[in-house]
């Protein structure tokens, strides 16, 4: 997770870790929704890549 853009890490934290929707981290971050939409492929398929390595 720590080789991820901080935005991302944030992102993590806000939605996996707090629960918030992915509209309330938009308007709380100041983007948009379809780039949280983003952010969540990202890390979804980081973490993916990231445990078929263990």
């Amino acid at each position: 997770m720590k080789q991820l853009p901080p935005k991302q890490q944030q992102f993590i934290d806000l939605h996996f870790i707090k629960g918030h929707k992915l509209t309330e981290i938009a308007e709380s971050l100041g983007v948009g929704y379809s780039t949280v939409k983003l952010w969540k492929r990202e890390v979804l398929a980081a973490l993916k890549e990231q445990m078929g390595k263990e």
